[in-house]
């Protein structure tokens, strides 16, 4: 008659489930850096855009919302857009916060779907930075008037650096090198139990 080992069956069934449990975070992770791959989670599509809601009445943007004007290049100031995404026509007054900041046109008018371009001027002895400030005024003749109003910031430094393109995302790498090492453990384990259970 054969040997038994007590507790043998439990152990082996452990470490057999370590091994399963390693191999399938293994193909997870090799399914994650191959699909999705490691540029594509910096900011890639993943699938078809989502279809844009039904404008309302009133939908105002403006871009950009902060910008930069180089000190080196004060002269040419910065340019904001403003689009009317809604479906009402709008009026919008156009302020800044500093003197030294001069916006042209000061007030634009703007039908429904139509954009407008404003030039805000640097003039001298510039600040750091300004706010520019889009209102529209309330209408009708209710108790209750509220104006609507957007803030953009205008900063007189240089820009930013743009980031870099393609620039790996460490987490796929992670989770590829944790597979890697869970497939090793389990593989010595197993290779283990396997020796000392013939």
């Amino acid at each position: 008659m054969g040997k038994v080992f007590k507790g043998a069956v439990p152990a082996r069934a452990a470490r057999s489930i370590a091994v399963v449990l390693g191999l399938a975070v293994g193909l997870v992770a090799f399914s994650v850096l191959t699909i999705v791959g490691p540029t594509a989670l910096i900011g890639g599509s993943r699938g078809p855009s989502t279809p844009p809601s039904p404008s309302p009445s009133f939908s105002l943007l403006v871009s950009p919302a902060h910008g930069f004007v180089a000190p080196d290049a004060l002269s040419k100031g910065l340019e904001y857009r403003i689009q009317n995404y809604g479906l009402d026509p709008v009026a919008v007054e156009v302020t800044t916060s500093e003197p030294w900041a001069v916006v042209s046109p000061a007030a634009v008018s703007l039908p429904a779907g139509a954009f407008k371009i404003v030039h805000v001027a640097i003039g001298a002895s510039p600040g750091t930075k300004a706010l520019v400030t889009f209102t529209v005024p309330a209408t009708g003749s209710g108790n209750i008037q509220l104006n609507r109003a957007l803030a953009a910031v205008l900063e007189v430094k240089n820009p930013p650096p743009p980031p870099v393109a393609g620039r790996a995302n460490p987490v796929p790498f992670a989770m590829g090198f944790l597979a890697i090492v869970l497939i090793a453990v389990g593989l010595f384990t197993f290779r283990r139990t396997k020796r000392a259970n013939p």
